[in-house]
């Protein structure tokens, strides 16, 4: 805190300084004194800008209020946790669309006198986390509380904030000066942070259990490269312009055999090869797992439910984290089917335009597309795409490659022979009304090959032709 305060002592003299300068040498050498007190107005004013800026503090997105009555049985174990650590319970609890979770508290007085607490917990984690689990996550986030370090950081954090903003707004010696300060500043901060983070496990290990922290501490990483690839499934939601079912979705992702199998090996390979920087905020989680190991405390019966069973009326919560209040509720399999069409017809869409625009094909249809193909008109086709003439010819190959495959995908779709299935482990599979998959390598394999050689086009007429694929549609809208 000292260096926080001294930090805002130097801000002063940097802005005196050179106007006190300029109004000595207005007198002897007003140019010079003019110049003087240009640079501490513009000091001033990055100053004033910059801690502006800092002001606003913490910024959460995509967040649900989680309210008493509500919600009583995950408020009952946070009550809890915070009488266990010996602490005060927050006063909110918020969703959060994050692999984490964390506290704050609105201090007042430079965190002096005790304000608001907020406890925000990451949905991902009640989806992905046994209740012993959370439990364990609960209890170090409140341990924070326990010892006091939420108090001073907002401030802290504003303190950050603002130091980043006028260091590099704020040119010169001053700037030099500035800059040096905040460095220092910053590996100060980052050593406070790792030691707060080793006392809050302490006191997590002892109310939650040595085996519940160390299993959490275990997951957390691979729940968080989880939910970056669950975000991709999200966008598929947002394309089919439906309502997931955002924990049910999450699981089935963790629990998929192929992704399941890869993430164990990758995140426990992770743990040995974890870099370490002294700008961490956290310590490493080895050695955070061989505190929890190292502690010699009595274990604590496990609770291996799901944590998801901790809410109440999950329906309602996600609709409210998605904002998709207007939108109808879809099953996961039913908003793969409706975005992989839609995205399939997006493509033969803006390829029947490309066709037409280019005189290869009067309708548009796949057939006449087929055509000009065959009579080595596809420079003239390629020659409409987008910024064509930034696109070498591999390029407008592989785009037209692309659109050509979407709407063969298309006309399977549209015609009932077959649709999009949902794949956790990897893109859309399209699978023929007979049960067989289409292979969408071998598919674009063909494709690419009748968009490189005319020749090659009879073989793609022939893939089409074995699976019934109708050649004249103009429009394209799913049965």
């Amino acid at each position: 805190m000292a260096l926080l305060g001294g930090y805002f002592l130097v801000i002063p003299a940097l802005i005196i300084t050179p106007l006190l300068v300029g109004v000595w040498r207005l007198d002897t050498n007003p140019i010079s004194g003019l110049y003087w007190m240009i640079v501490g107005l513009a000091t001033a004013w990055a100053v004033t800008e910059s801690l502006a800026l800092s002001a606003r503090g913490y910024r959460f997105v995509r967040e649900a209020e989680i309210d008493r009555a509500g919600q009583p049985e995950l408020w009952r174990i946070v009550d809890e946790l915070a009488a266990e650590v010996g602490t005060r319970a927050p006063d909110e609890i918020h969703l959060i669309g994050e692999a984490n979770a964390n506290v704050q508290e609105e201090g007042r007085l430079l965190g002096l006198v005790p304000g608001r607490r907020y406890l925000r917990i990451g949905w991902p984690l009640l989806a992905g986390l046994s209740v012993a689990e959370l439990r364990a996550v609960l209890a170090h986030e409140l341990g924070h509380y326990s010892h006091g370090h939420t108090r001073l950081a907002a401030v802290t954090y504003r303190g950050t904030v603002a130091m980043e903003q006028i260091s590099h707004k704020v040119h010169g010696i001053a700037g030099a000066t500035l800059q040096a300060y905040t460095y220092l500043y910053g590996l100060f901060v980052r050593s406070v942070n790792r030691a707060q983070e080793l006392q809050a496990d302490r006191l997590a290990v002892q109310v939650a259990g040595p085996a519940a922290l160390r299993s959490a501490l275990r997951r957390l990483p691979a729940l968080a490269g989880a939910m970056l690839e669950y975000e991709d499934y999200l966008e598929l939601a947002a394309t089919a312009r439906l309502n997931p079912e955002l924990v049910a979705g999450f699981r089935s992702l963790l629990t998929d055999p192929v992704r399941a199998a890869h993430s164990a090996e990758l995140w426990d390979d992770w743990l040995d090869v974890e870099p370490v920087s002294t700008w961490d905020s956290h310590p490493p989680l080895r050695e955070r797992i061989a505190l929890a190991d190292a502690a010699g405390v009595r274990e604590v019966p496990s609770d291996d439910r799901q944590a998801w069973v901790l809410l109440a009326d999950l329906p309602s919560i996600e609709i409210r984290l998605t904002g998709g209040r207007n939108l109808p509720r879809a099953s996961w399999p039913e908003i793969a089917r409706t975005a992989g069409f839609l995205q399939a017809m997006d493509g033969a869409e803006r390829l029947r335009d490309l066709a037409r625009r280019s005189g290869v094909a009067r309708n548009g249809t796949l057939g006449e597309t087929l055509d000009g193909l065959e009579a080595d008109k596809v420079h003239r086709l390629a020659s409409w795409l987008p910024a064509a003439e930034h696109l070498t010819a591999a390029e407008s190959g592989s785009v037209l490659t692309n659109l050509l495959t979407d709407t063969i995908i298309a006309a399977v779709v549209v015609a009932g022979l077959g649709e999009h299935e949902l794949n956790w482990s990897g893109p859309f599979r399209v699978r023929f009304a007979s049960g067989i998959e289409l292979d969408s390598e071998e598919l674009t394999c063909t494709v690419h090959a009748a968009v490189s050689d005319p020749s090659q086009v009879t073989r793609l007429r022939t893939w089409l032709s074995e699976r019934d694929v109708p050649l004249d549609q103009q429009r394209f809208q799913a049965k």
